[in-house]
């Protein structure tokens, strides 16, 4: 409209549609003249950047120039086989040598770590077995400990060697052992002395042995005289009050009739043979429960029960007569032994007489399979 320029705009969809003879408020117009200023202005700005981005892009174009050309030459050495990739291009027995051992080297691999999983082989036990890893452990730590122990050893046994020779122990031993040559010089000299015939002729080893003969005479003529004593009517009273005759000499028929024995003033305790006994692997032997009854029976009476004189009379009730005696005599002395070791008791007063299976008459028992222990009465 002459020198005004009118831009009219549609309106926003959201505004209110203007009723009949509205007034349209606008913006002041602006002169052509103002128009062209601006764009003039806006031409002259487009300019400017055009100028600035064309030297960055020809900076850019030279440098993607040069990319190019690198990448053109990596690509001729590449063709030329030039490098592990140009050989892997050109070579192709080395690539299939490689694809070969990768194939080949996966599913080792894989089997390896399945049998790690498994706990296969000692690097499989390992991560496996915390046991084991804690031996392994435990070992190592005992192999140290060992190396600081034998190191203290060392520093101890050092310690004693220079101990020893601020004692002058090696010179003392040395005197010792000059001593003890002495001492054995002087025992041989001592030992040829007495060597030497006396003054009638007769040397050491024939008056030792004259000597033994006339002491073995001695006593074979007081064992006589003892046993004489034993059986004259005017001492044998005090051996029977002591105890009882030799049972070694004093046959099982003897002993039924010997009244020192069947007096009834004596105490007796009758144990069966299947309580005390039982088959060990040299026959029988004493049983733990017959141990316990032993000590029992010893054991009622205090001190007098272990004083007194004892005689143990064994029984076997077998069929064999001559078994009868031998078995017999066996567990009598079985029980004697076991007595005199567990009461120390004196030898002198325990006697054992094998009595088959028939105690003396009167007794009590007809028959017997086991045995008696006698206490001798004091009256």
């Amino acid at each position: 409209m002459g020198g005004t320029y009118l831009s009219v705009r549609q309106g926003s969809a959201q505004a209110l549609e203007a009723q009949a003879l509205a007034t349209i408020p606008g913006k002041e117009p602006m002169g052509l003249s103002e128009l062209l200023t601006r764009g003039s202005g806006l031409l002259n700005n487009a300019d400017g950047m055009l100028k600035a981005v064309g030297g960055k892009l020809n900076v850019a174009l030279d440098g993607v120039t040069t990319t190019v050309s690198n990448v053109n030459d990596v690509v001729v050495n590449l063709k030329e086989g030039d490098g592990t990739a140009g050989m892997l291009l050109t070579d192709d027995a080395f690539a299939n040598t490689i694809r070969r051992t990768v194939a080949t080297t996966a599913p080792d691999a894989q089997d390896i770590v399945a049998e790690l999983k498994a706990g296969r082989g000692p690097a499989g036990m390992l991560l496996r077995d915390e046991a084991l890893a804690g031996r392994i452990r435990d070992t190592v730590n005992n192999a140290q400990q060992a190396t600081a122990n034998l190191g203290h050893a060392s520093q101890q046994a050092d310690a004693l060697v220079s101990d020893l020779n601020s004692r002058q122990i090696p010179q003392k031993a040395a005197d010792v052992m000059d001593d003890l040559s002495d001492s054995t010089r002087q025992v041989h000299q001592l030992i040829s002395d007495i060597a030497k015939p006396d003054p009638q002729g007769m040397g050491a080893g024939a008056n030792i042995k004259e000597s033994l003969m006339n002491a073995n005479t001695a006593t074979s003529s007081l064992a006589d005289a003892t046993e004489g004593l034993k059986h004259n009517f005017l001492t044998r009273g005090f051996f029977k009050k002591r105890g009882y005759y030799n049972l070694a000499e004093i046959s099982p028929e003897e002993y039924r009739r010997e009244k020192a024995f069947t007096d009834a003033k004596n105490r007796r305790v009758w144990l069966a043979g299947s309580a005390l006994f039982q088959k060990g692997p040299n026959g029988e032997e004493i049983s733990a429960t017959g141990k316990a009854l032993l000590n029992a029976a010893l054991t009622e009476n205090g001190d007098p029960l272990i004083a007194g004189p004892i005689v143990i009379e064994g029984y076997w009730n077998g069929e064999v007569p001559g078994d009868q005696l031998r078995f017999s005599r066996n567990r009598a002395t079985l029980v004697r032994q076991y007595l005199q070791a567990q009461f120390q008791l004196d030898p002198r007063n325990l006697g054992v007489v094998p009595l088959k299976s028939l105690p003396p008459t009167g007794m009590g028992h007809a028959a017997w399979d086991g045995i008696c222990i006698v206490v001798r009465s004091k009256g």
